[in-house]
């Protein structure tokens, strides 16, 4: 990020989230100034980056989705480090971003799967197929 003029929460939640929404922050939620440079007008554009802080610790398969944010989602996107695959829906104003990284190991593998079972049993879907994780032979 460098000297990029950005927003950043004073206290993020001690957590690794597997889901991050972002629909903020509103202009005038954004308070102070950098060099005279304000977000309080009502045209202001204030770029959330506490993505891009916690980035490293996130897991293989998180999402992110913006709630219009379309300068925001840019940015991130310029900014990430990691490899994320991203979906852009125009007309819903969003953009969905997946973290798209091998598993970790089996503890993330078996997160994932687990996520995965529980979302489908919300929608009345069958299970999906057993892991393909497969331990090293030693």
């Amino acid at each position: 990020m460098g000297r990029t003029i950005v927003s950043l929460f004073e206290d993020l939640p001690f957590f690794v989230p597997d889901l991050i929404y972002l629909d903020g922050p509103d202009p005038g939620q954004v308070n102070g100034s950098l060099n005279g440079f304000k977000f309080d007008a009502v045209h202001g554009l204030p770029m959330a980056a506490d993505p891009l802080s916690i980035e490293p610790h996130l897991w293989p398969g998180t999402l992110l989705i913006t709630d219009g944010r379309t300068a925001n989602a840019r940015f991130l996107m310029s900014n990430f480090r990691r490899h994320w695959e991203v979906l852009h829906d125009p007309w819903g104003d969003h953009y969905i971003m997946r973290l798209a990284e091998p598993p970790l190991g089996e503890v993330n593998e078996l997160h994932t799967a687990a996520r995965l079972v529980a979302s489908r049993s919300l929608l009345g879907k069958a299970p999906p197929r057993e892991s393909s994780y497969r331990k090293e032979d030693s």
